[in-house]
């Protein structure tokens, strides 16, 4: 029986160490860069930059709470880049109390968002509330309209308003709404 040189199972052996410490190091670095990209990804936090955050974008909301109607409560808010967030909740059905809410987020037609902006401004950005108390009329429902930049915060809360801008932007939110809602 001739045994195998110690030259030759001591290169073999060598050989095969080698091999697997090479790969346990490849393996090594690789987890190494792989923890790395995972910190640097969680480490990353979606905030504004400094020009984001001393400018909010000018925005317009509107809400109607009306109970007994479908959808009771839908609101609505639109920048003036068009970006809007529709959020409405209404009874599953006429007779459960079970409630379902429903979340849109949309860009708003660049017509309609000129529209809105400029009965917006003809509402002058909703600093003055509106005087209803002389029109006596069944109620339908309380809306809020409010506007937001960074110089100007208005709102106002109303069932009626006699000012023209008001009825318009009023119509034209709850038209959407009706399109989004039903089709």
């Amino acid at each position: 029986m001739t045994l195998p040189r110690v030259d030759e199972y001591g290169s073999a052996a060598r050989d095969s160490f080698r091999g697997a410490a090479a790969m346990r190091r490849l393996l090594a670095i690789f987890i190494w860069a792989l923890g790395t990209v995972f910190c640097a990804l969680g480490a990353q936090t979606p905030s504004a930059s400094p020009d984001e955050s001393q400018t909010q974008l000018p925005s317009i909301s509107f809400t109607l709470d009306f109970p007994g109607s479908d959808p009771d409560h839908y609101s609505f808010k639109v920048d003036s880049n068009g970006h809007s967030r529709y959020e409405s909740t209404a009874r599953i059905s006429p007779d459960s109390e079970d409630r379902d809410s429903f979340q849109l987020d949309f860009d708003l037609s660049a017509a309609t968002r000129a529209k809105v902006f400029d009965l917006a401004a003809r509402a002058k950005y909703f600093q003055e509330q509106p005087d209803s108390r002389k029109h006596r009329i069944a109620s339908t429902g309380k809306k809020t309209l409010a506007y937001k930049d960074a110089a100007k915060n208005g709102q106002i809360a109303f069932d009626y308003s006699p000012s023209a801008p008001v009825q318009e932007i009023t119509a034209v939110f709850q038209t959407v709404s009706t399109t989004l809602e039903f089709g």
